[in-house]
Order: structure tokens, then sequence, then C-alpha cells
């Protein structure tokens, strides 16, 4: 129950951005993993009134939900949000003294060992980490990964992909417009790679921002990102080379 609401909170932070849009019962189940006869229930019960599986939850009702479960499980909500508080805790002391480290690594140029140390903090707390804790680390991992010299380039597009599926994950056209940042940051490395594979990479990740970009009214941005890529030319030269990474 406690999953589903901090879910159903998750989403309603979402949904202020396009208030005019109603959740079917089977999207909402969707997004907070939650089979739907809970879902059915557990709003049901808020409600005090029987659903439909192809009821509509609008903007205002979702609020109002919310509204009802703060009042109902107070307590155990309470309970969960200083759990989360002191696991943030934790977490913070962790990723400055990961940090630390990959710092120092960075200064003695041991580019392979700052990617090692920054890669595994973030696949082990993917999860837990913001949207821009996380996508900042893996900046910093495909920089490093630039820089280093055993690292190949289908790692480093791992890691620029998982920023973008970060930024993807929150629906947002700021979050959108920092996924194309992104890209064009980093683009010239990709794009320099002799066999066309890079090139192959950008447009796979590109790929996934086609459908948010006209779902979010922002195409234009979209479009602009992809002809600064692939229509614009691109001088392969020192400005190309690892040392732009600094």
């Amino acid at each position: 129950m406690m999953d589903f609401i901090f879910k159903f909170k998750e989403l309603s932070s979402l949904w202020g951005a396009k208030k005019s849009q109603s959740f079917s019962l089977t999207q909402i189940a969707e997004y907070t993993g939650t089979s739907l006869p809970y879902v059915i229930k557990y709003i049901s019960d808020a409600l005090q009134s029987e659903l439909e599986y192809s009821q509509l939850i609008s903007f205002s009702e979702a609020k109002n939900i919310i509204e009802i479960f703060n009042k109902k499980y107070k307590k155990e909500i309470d309970e969960r949000l200083f759990l989360s508080r002191e696991k943030a805790k934790k977490l913070q002391i962790s990723y400055d003294l990961m940090m630390q480290k990959s710092t120092k690594l960075q200064m003695l140029k041991d580019w392979d060992g700052a990617f090692r140390t920054l890669g595994y903090f973030a696949g082990e707390h993917s999860e837990e980490l913001s949207r821009e804790l996380f996508v900042n680390l893996c900046s910093n991992i495909v920089r490093c990964g630039i820089k280093a010299s055993k690292i190949n380039m289908q790692e480093i597009s791992f890691w620029l992909r998982k920023a973008v599926e970060k930024n993807l994950a929150e629906n947002t056209e700021e979050a959108l417009h920092d996924a194309f940042d992104l890209i064009e940051t980093y683009s010239d490395y990709f794009q320099q790679e002799a066999s066309g594979r890079g090139k192959a990479i950008l447009v796979d990740i590109l790929g996934l921002l086609e459908a948010p970009a006209l779902e979010l009214q922002v195409w234009s941005a979209y479009k602009s990102c992809v002809d600064n890529l692939f229509l614009t030319p691109h001088l392969h030269n020192s400005s190309s080379s690892p040392e732009k990474y600094v």
C-alpha cells in the first residue's frame, strides 16, 4: 500500500505539468508498478465509490485522492519519510566519499580507474539517486571514459544512454532539453569514430527521444539537435580530442 501511495504521489507531481490530462487506471497501475485490481481497490476505498476498469482519473481527482491518503495513513507515511531521509543521508555520505576518490584518480590522470569508480557507484544506486545527481554522474563517467585508454565506445555509450533514459523517465520539457544538451556535449567523440558505429549509437539514442519530443511539443528542439549532429559539418581535429572534455 505504501509503495503505491508514494509512486502515485510521484506520478501526481509529474502530472502537474499537464493538468488537463487524465490517466486511466491501467496507466496508473503501470506507472506505480501495482496490479490493476489493487489500484482499483485503493482508489475506490479512498473515494468511497466503486470504480470501473475504464475509469479515468483527472489531476484534481488525483490531488483529492492524495489528500485522503495523507490523512488516513499519516503515521505510516511519516515513518516512511523518516526512513527515506535517513537513507538519503547515508547515500549522500557514500556519494561524497566516492567523489573524493574519483577526484583523486582524475588528478592522477587515472581515467580508467575514475570511470570504474564512478560507474560502480552509479550502477549500484541508479534507482536511489535523483535525476540531476544521476545524470551528472553519468556525464562524469562518459567524460572519464573518453579520456581513458582501456574503455571502449560501447561501455561509454551505455552511460550516455542511461543518462538519457533517466531524463526521459521524468517526462518533462526541462529533462528532455537536458537530454539534448548531453548528447550534443559528447557527440564529437561518437561522430569521429571511423567505422560509423559511433554515429549509429547516436541515432539509436536519439530514437529514444523522438516520441517524447512529439508528446511534450518540443519537436523543434529535437529537430535542431538532430540537424546539429548530422547536417552541420564536424571537423574532427584537436577540438574532438579527449582534452576537450575537461
